[in-house]
């Protein structure tokens, strides 16, 4: 079986991603894999072995998917074991928790006071009394979705503890070592500076949210949270630091500090806060240290195929969690890639090949995540690298020694790591602010993934034999896989009208046919202070659809559920044109803003915009909302901000066929007269789940009802799009 085990991974692979996706390309690339690895005469083992890792992995996926078992909504009563280190915030406690009786994992959540904190350690037993709720879906395109990512790490929903009585018995061996990891980094926090204490904590214990937002989002836009992350490179530096130290100073032989690396590390990795990306690394040095002992010499490919299957079989929700992801995806291309690594004896050659093939990589688990891609972002690593490898890390490692020595050894060495990092990051902000550049792509087919995949792996045989022209031609078709998915919205005669769900506001989109034209009506901001509509809502829609710009941006009226993103929107998405009416306050500020009111008409593209109010100042924000009547993709609309039913009936306007009812659908406005003047077929409604303001009225739901029009609403159906084709449409709801 040696140099085989990587096709009974990749086997594995295949059979949980059938068991979740369920997607015809996944079965079609099934048949062809198994039909090369008969075609290159694979031994009757390992073939034997790869069908019997996709039958299993179908049936372990089967039977640990949290979304298969039932849920028990009217539960009060739980006893559990915490199996993750709580996370304490200011306001609240957070752990992951078996449930023995089922054997179900749960996320729970306790606002108990802080001093109840100590009780919560890893691996305590606790009963308590909690409600249990399923976990929120995402209700617009390309938002994050809470509830994949609940079923992605294997967890069943969310507990909600009630804190009147929790029992908590003591922890275990690991618990100890979880409250050591605690007072270690209280120790750093006390011994170093915020700034400091902060980079040590994440860097060496994995605990990073101390660091600054704007630092994180940083590295984020540049492609470097990997450095962020603890991985096999803190691992092989932990293992290099302790190797050198101990026999250097003859403290042990070297078969001796063998032995004792392979029993801290596994330590070491859960101070380190047991990541996937660390306990892939620990099991492989572990697996190597063991090998050496038995004089075994296994392909490295096959450690880390066994690993992956083993740590899958375990927890096959690992397999969908971004971490997982792109360790193994990055350390498999990177040994695989070995031969590239020989062909030049260069430092920097070698260094930018791992950035350029680890870049290759991870590439489509990146745009299919975050829409974009910053293409500068290789030579970014190239940089940052080795100041992290060669100076960072390792001063980090030093300083947590340092903290048993305090005074003006900490202090000097506080002082130039602040040197350091701050140089480190004063230059990326400054590159970040002249030199980022963004290629928005919008969310993968996976299909095209799938085929991203398997020009690279050609690519790739071709570039190891040294057979550059053949290379080239797999890199360009590679590209091109690239190029076509990104221009998909640009050949497509395909158009859309979506209503998002923003909650208590407004905020619309119109796509038209080939990308021609993108134009936003609204854009709400956060009506509660603890929310961000823009960052959570707004900005992954428009990225998911691969949208980097936006020609025309209309706002109704100056209210913060019509405009409160609109500056951030201006900002991030180039918007060429702004349109207002002559009343909205904070007129002129914009460049390209132009105002129009009742008579006017604006063209985009082929398309007319009849702006039916307001004539005049009404002396009301609401009153005075634009109101504009199009014809999109075969179908009349009327667009009516939050005008009242006073002003409602002023509007010169014949039937439409979609109707955006006003101002949330509030008693006040859509009576029955305006209703049959207008004798729509479908009514949207942009309302917030549970608003304070009782939107929709009943009364107005009722007079829709009487008119049989069908209603369409943002609260019970998430976001709402309309798709046309050439003059014919279907309306769609996102969220079930």
């Amino acid at each position: 079986m040696n140099g085989y085990w990587h096709y009974v991974a990749i086997s594995g692979l295949l059979g949980f991603a059938l068991a979740i996706q369920n997607h015809w390309s996944l079965f079609i690339v099934t048949i062809i894999c198994f039909a090369l690895l008969r075609w290159y005469s694979l031994p009757k083992l390992p073939l034997f072995l790869c069908v019997v890792s996709l039958v299993l992995s179908l049936f372990m996926n089967h039977y640990t998917s949290p979304s298969l078992k039932p849920f028990p909504s009217d539960k009060e009563d739980w006893s559990i074991t915490i199996t993750k280190a709580p996370e304490i915030k200011s306001d609240y406690i957070r752990f992951e928790a078996l449930e023995e009786e089922t054997g179900q994992k749960w996320l729970v959540y306790s606002f108990a006071p802080s001093q109840l904190s100590s009780a919560f350690q890893y691996g305590a037993t606790c009963e308590f009394k909690g409600t249990p709720e399923k976990p929120a879906q995402a209700r617009n395109p390309g938002a994050f979705d809470y509830r994949e990512y609940i079923y992605s790490k294997g967890l069943q929903g969310i507990i909600v503890m009630n804190d009147e009585k929790v029992v908590c018995s003591d922890g275990t061996f690991l618990s100890n070592i979880f409250q050591w990891r605690q007072t270690i980094i209280a120790h750093t926090q006390e011994t170093y500076s915020e700034k400091t204490a902060s980079w040590i904590n994440a860097l060496v214990f994995g605990d990073d949210q101390y660091l600054l937002h704007e630092e994180v989002e940083s590295f984020q836009r540049w492609n470097l949270s990997h450095l962020l992350a603890i991985s096999g490179l803190h691992v092989g530096l932990f293992i290099a630091f302790f190797s050198y130290v101990g026999i250097r100073l003859g403290i042990l032989t070297k078969g001796k500090m063998k032995g004792m690396i392979m029993l801290f590390l596994p330590i070491y990795a859960v101070l380190a806060g047991g990541a996937p990306s660390v306990m892939r690394a620990t099991l492989m040095a572990e697996a190597v240290i063991l090998m050496t002992f038995l004089n075994q010499r296994w392909r490295i490919t096959d450690v880390l195929s066994i690993i992956v299957l083993f740590t899958l079989w375990v927890n096959p929700s690992l397999l969908f969690q971004l971490g997982f992801q792109f360790s193994f995806v990055v350390t498999f291309s990177l040994l695989l890639s070995k031969p590239i690594f020989t062909q030049y004896n260069s430092f920097i050659f070698s260094l930018l090949r791992v950035s350029f093939i680890s870049q290759l990589a991870i590439l489509p688990i990146q745009l299919d995540t975050f829409y974009t891609y910053n293409p500068l972002s290789l030579m970014m690593n190239l940089l940052y690298i080795p100041i992290f490898s060669f100076l960072i890390l390792p001063l980090c490692l030093v300083l947590v020694l340092f903290t048993f020595f305090q005074g003006v050894l900490t202090n000097w060495s506080d002082w130039l790591f602040q040197k350091i990092v701050n140089l480190c990051m004063d230059l990326l902000l400054f590159l970040d602010r002249i030199g980022y550049l963004e290629i928005v792509t919008g969310e993968l087919l996976f299909g095209l993934m799938v085929m991203y995949y398997i020009v690279l792996l050609f690519m790739m045989r071709q570039w190891a034999l040294g057979n550059e022209k053949k290379t080239f031609l797999w890199a360009v078709l590679l590209v091109f896989v690239l190029v076509f998915d990104a221009c998909i919205p640009y050949f497509s005669k395909v158009g859309r009208v979506t209503m998002l769900d923003i909650g208590q506001g407004d905020t619309f989109v119109i796509e038209w046919p080939n990308r021609e034209y993108v134009m936003m009506i609204d854009a709400a901001g956060a009506v509660k202070t603890n929310e961000d509509v823009f960052s959570s809502v707004i900005e992954p829609y428009l990225l998911s659809r691969g949208i980097g710009h936006v020609d025309v941006l209309l706002l109704t009226h100056h209210d913060v559920d019509h405009m409160g993103s609109a500056a951030k929107l201006i900002s991030r998405f180039n918007v060429n044109t702004l349109i207002t009416s002559p009343y909205y306050e904070e007129g002129g500020q914009f460049e390209n803003q132009i105002t129009v009111r009742k008579g006017d008409i604006f063209q985009i593209g082929e398309t007319s915009f009849h702006v039916l109010h307001p004539e005049r100042d009404m002396n009301s924000t609401n009153d005075n909302s634009l109101v504009v009547r199009s014809h999109i993709g075969g179908k009349s609309w009327l667009f009516t901000g939050d005008i009242s039913g006073e002003y409602e009936k002023e509007l010169s306007t014949s039937s439409v066929d979609v109707l955006k009812i006003a101002h949330h659908g509030s008693r006040f406005s859509t009576n029955d007269t305006f209703l049959r003047k207008t004798s729509p077929e479908v009514a949207w409604i942009s309302v917030g789940r549970n608003n304070t303001h009782g939107h929709p009225s009943q009364e107005v739901i009722e007079r829709l009802k009487q008119e049989k029009i069908q209603i369409m609403r943002t609260d019970q159906y998430g976001a709402v799009y309309f798709e046309f084709l050439d003059g014919t449409g279907t309306f769609y709801r996102h969220a079930p």
